[in-house]
């Protein structure tokens, strides 16, 4: 378990993993409200095959472009915007896109805890119904990245408790 690893040790996407856990994985009842229309996620094929999942409750053209605009104005509240535009459903599908939303929200709210009422609140009930697509989109980048930083920390932890140990 990461835990008994280091206490210290930040994994990447660290932030985004929480988040995305706080708000589908722990609190999605809170979050799930009744749409005019529309399903719970969307799947579409990522990277290398693998399935992206976007939790996405509310399908109708005019209420996601509502959505949407809500969405920015909670970004431009922190001098904020997202690059990607439009409503479409398949907004955040690929690799880059996704991980300009999750830079955007932590740089928003540097703590990803979305019990406390707020702004972070509102935007991830907002992101929910809109759609909130996984942290990773690319599995294997992802499995590599977190390789090569365990890696790079456990030389690091071994060059650190050799120099301070004897």
């Amino acid at each position: 378990m990461l835990k008994d690893f280091d206490n210290k040790l930040r994994i990447p996407s660290s932030w985004s993993i929480q988040f995305f856990r706080n708000v589908v994985v722990e609190h999605w009842d809170e979050y799930a409200l009744q749409s005019t229309s529309g399903t719970f996620t969307k799947i579409y094929v990522g990277p290398n095959g693998y399935p992206l999942v976007n939790v996405a409750t509310e399908q109708l053209g005019e209420q996601r472009k509502l959505l949407r605009c809500q969405i920015d104005k909670i970004l431009a509240k922190f001098g904020h915007r997202l690059s990607v535009t439009g409503h479409a459903e398949d907004v955040w599908t690929s690799a880059e896109t996704v991980a300009e939303l999750y830079r955007t929200l932590e740089a928003c709210f540097p703590l990803p805890n979305t019990g406390t009422p707020g702004d972070l609140k509102n935007l991830a009930k907002l992101l929910f119904k809109f759609g909130l697509p996984g942290p990773i989109v690319d599995i294997d980048a992802y499995s590599t990245q977190l390789y090569e930083h365990l890696h790079m920390h456990e030389i690091f932890r071994a060059q650190h408790s050799t120099h301070h140990g004897a």
